[in-house]
């Protein structure tokens, strides 16, 4: 059984589609350094720190968080028709160098004009012919730190020399935005809008076999293990504002 540790949290800051987690209260996980492999819990080895989270998980990853691509994962062209539904089923498309998910049924006109009038938001990542077809809301242990060691609102991916870059949460952090007074999902939709209901990765690896990791569901507050390779879990990026 995981025991969530004990947290205090006075409140959260909204800042665009960021959000500050402020005077929280958290040990390290206990993770051995130097971990597994660069970014995950071992190597951070976070704890007491301030964290700021990405907000709403449409832009978290290619093809967003909670968003199922529909039919089209490729290059934006003028004249197709992209779809969006709502119940989260969106087109992914790569334009200038950057992923793009759909948020209004349209057929494409002049990408700029269709960006201004709210038919794109724009995710963190950056696109390239050869990854527009790699769906990014389900990924592997390895690959979910990978997608959260980004750079994003001018701030870049955790390293040694930038401790308070974006990087993939451990249990603890991902536990304390966690609400267990309310269920699908378990945690404050508010101040956290638009989550899947689906499991997600956390940077901490599982003592007893290394080759699994820790996730937990933000649908219906339960916490597991699960085989690092395995695919079809998400990942939301912190960052920590203060090092201890």
């Amino acid at each position: 059984m995981y025991k969530v540790p004990k947290i205090i949290t006075t409140r959260f800051e909204i800042d665009g589609n960021r959000v500050r987690q402020i005077a929280i209260a958290l040990p390290k996980t206990g993770a051995v350094y130097p971990g597994f492999r660069a970014g995950d819990d071992g190597y951070v080895q976070a704890g007491g720190t301030w964290l700021e989270w990405i907000r709403d998980p449409i832009q978290i990853v290619p093809g967003g968080t909670g968003y199922e691509t529909v039919t089209k994962q490729n290059n934006w062209t003028t004249g197709i028709s992209y779809q969006y539904n709502s119940t989260g089923r969106a087109d992914l498309v790569a334009q200038g160098g950057l992923f793009y998910i759909c948020k209004s049924s349209h057929t494409a006109g002049t990408f700029a004009t269709d960006l201004a009038a709210g038919k794109w938001a724009v995710t963190p990542w950056t696109a390239s012919a050869a990854n527009v077809t790699t769906n990014g809301t389900v990924t592997t242990w390895d690959a979910a730190i990978d997608n959260c060691l980004m750079t994003y609102s001018g701030i870049g991916p955790w390293s040694a020399t930038n401790p308070t870059g974006w990087r993939l949460p451990n249990m603890f952090e991902a536990t304390s935005i966690m609400t267990l007074n309310t269920n699908g999902p378990s945690i404050n939709s508010t101040v956290f809008p638009n989550n899947a209901a689906y499991t997600h990765w956390c940077s901490t690896t599982r003592s007893a076999s290394t080759t699994q990791a820790w996730f937990l569901s933000w649908d219906n507050g339960w916490a597991s293990y699960q085989a690092k390779a395995t695919a079809g879990l998400m990942c939301r990026p912190v960052r920590s504002l203060f090092v201890s």
